[in-house]
């Protein structure tokens, strides 16, 4: 499911639907210059992000056959937006890689670190530090800059 909710995600933000909600997150103004309406393009993305959210609480309790307030705590829900700003808020893979990094820290070094919790912070202020926009856009601009150099 997650596979599809990707690809899905991939050709939505790839789409001409998708370039106009890049203007209008930009220049809001300028695209309603040029007839779009910037009030809707936000409702249907805040509509299609409600069905993915509504689809992972799905898949939630289908997984764990139990839900309870604390499952919503302000620590799982810091954990998700730390993912999101390690990844890369601005890209698709982003929250990808952030997630995969906090579950990482969480599981495995949970194990061998007793405040686990203070290596994540540590992590994130390193992340912050050296890659402001995020894991995937600061590996992508390395990328490219090691290959402007090798030319």
């Amino acid at each position: 499911m997650a596979v599809i909710a990707f690809l899905m995600m991939a050709i939505f933000v790839s789409s001409a639907f998708g370039s106009s909600l890049k203007g209008v997150r930009d220049q809001p103004r300028r695209m309603a210059a040029l007839g779009f309406n910037p009030w809707l393009v936000r409702w249907i993305t805040f509509v299609y992000a409600g069905f993915w959210g509504g689809v992972s609480g799905l898949l939630y309790v289908y997984y764990h056959k139990y839900i309870h307030p604390t499952s919503l705590s302000t620590t799982s829900s810091a954990e998700a937006l730390l993912g999101v700003i390690v990844g890369g808020s601005g890209t698709l893979g982003g929250p990808v890689a952030g997630a995969a990094l906090v579950l990482l820290l969480k599981n495995y070094a949970s194990a061998y670190v007793e405040r686990w919790n203070m290596l994540l912070g540590l992590v994130f202020l390193l992340i912050v530090l050296a890659m402001p926009k995020g894991i995937v856009p600061g590996v992508s601009s390395l990328v490219a800059k090691l290959r402007g150099v090798s030319r």
